[in-house]
């Protein structure tokens, strides 16, 4: 067993070394100041100044949504992919980006249902596919690698094997699905009328927990 004179001595050496190097704690000092930092805006080259979401590719790459369409940025310049330049893309006004984890990069739009970019080729999915809205708001992945859709207006909708499916409890009562989350416990659906719960393993059950504001 040791002596409380060696412990005291281990606890001296551990503090003198602290001191000595303080590599650890110095990352913790710099202030937002100390940081490097750039703006893209019109005047810096970028094509259109409301962002609304972004993702990275395996490739590296950044791609931003915009109002105005797709852009693929390099880190110097932006290249933009929209409905004048791709003959397969829905619409220019991008609502949320997505990447799978195959690195497919998945593009709703708010009227042209989704666009998927894999390998270079864009290909496009509407009401024509199966979609029960073209206004996409959302898109998640869950751990079994199936892709669920948000729609606004059209509820949530599972991609899988090539195919739209609907859930229709969602569907039938208009949902907006705002947000899409997974834990050990399922999925969650975030959205207008309040949060829905899809527990694992189970068919397509969703619970619903309302906001409940009391006025004074």
């Amino acid at each position: 067993m040791l002596s409380w004179n060696k412990i005291w001595s281990y606890c001296g050496f551990l503090l003198c070394c602290i001191l000595i190097n303080p590599v650890g704690a110095a990352r913790f000092d710099k202030s937002i100041n100390q940081y490097v930092k750039k703006t893209w805006n019109n005047e810096s080259g970028l094509p259109q100044n409301t962002i609304t979401s972004i993702a990275q590719t395996p490739d590296g790459y950044l791609w931003l949504g915009s109002l105005e369409g797709l852009l693929r940025f390099d880190g110097v310049n932006f290249t933009p992919f929209n409905t004048r330049t791709i003959e397969n893309f829905g619409h220019n006004m991008v609502a949320s980006l997505f990447v799978d984890n195959k690195g497919t990069l998945w593009i709703a739009t708010s009227g042209g249902g989704v666009t998927r970019m894999e390998a270079g080729v864009f290909k496009n999915y509407s009401t024509n596919e199966g979609l029960p809205s073209n206004q996409v708001s959302q898109i998640f992945q869950d751990n079994q690698g199936t892709i669920w859709i948000g729609t606004d207006g059209g509820g949530l909708v599972k991609y899988q094997s090539g195919k739209f499916i609907s859930d229709e409890f969602t569907k039938a009562n208009g949902e907006s699905i705002k947000s899409i989350i997974e834990n050990k416990q399922g999925l969650w659906i975030a959205s207008e009328r309040g949060l829905f719960h899809k527990p694992l393993d189970r068919t397509p059950v969703f619970l619903i927990y309302f906001l409940i504001i009391h006025h004074c």
